[in-house]
């Protein structure tokens, strides 16, 4: 996610890369300490996720001090709270492969219409992009 975050190198300070990223390290390594004992392949997971979001959280904190770069951060925490959401309540529910197929797309298209509903993503950059897959998939590159 560092490409939101690009203050570090835009200041040509990327030095700091390796603190961050080493942090990161530490703090995930502590956390399977911590977490697989009582969780199992959930701690390790979970001690994962929270690694990775500290070196987020450190490189747009770092970055964002280092050249601003304006984000909307309701609609996108909104939205990524939304999925985590769905990411952590769909498999626990007990359906059949064709039931669960069938959520799954649903869960997806909802995410999707959230995105465009909150201005993440506007109309015209979805029409860009699918006109880029087109031209490409029609010249084959």
């Amino acid at each position: 996610m560092y490409i939101f975050a690009p203050g570090i190198g835009i200041a040509k300070k990327t030095h700091l890369l390796i603190w961050i990223n080493c942090a990161g390290a530490v703090l995930n390594v502590a956390l399977n300490f911590l977490l697989i004992p009582k969780l199992g392949i959930i701690g390790a997971g979970l001690a994962t996720m929270l690694g990775y979001l500290a070196v987020f959280t450190l490189y747009m904190a770092i970055s964002q001090r280092l050249y601003h770069v304006s984000h909307h951060w309701r609609p996108i925490l909104l939205c990524v709270t939304l999925a985590f959401m769905m990411a952590w309540w769909l498999p626990q529910m007990q359906l059949d492969d064709s039931t669960r197929w069938l959520i799954n797309l649903l869960a997806i298209v909802i995410l999707a219409t959230s995105i465009l509903a909150m201005g993440l993503v506007q109309p015209a950059e979805l029409q860009r992009a699918i006109n880029i897959i087109k031209t490409r998939l029609r010249t084959g590159s």
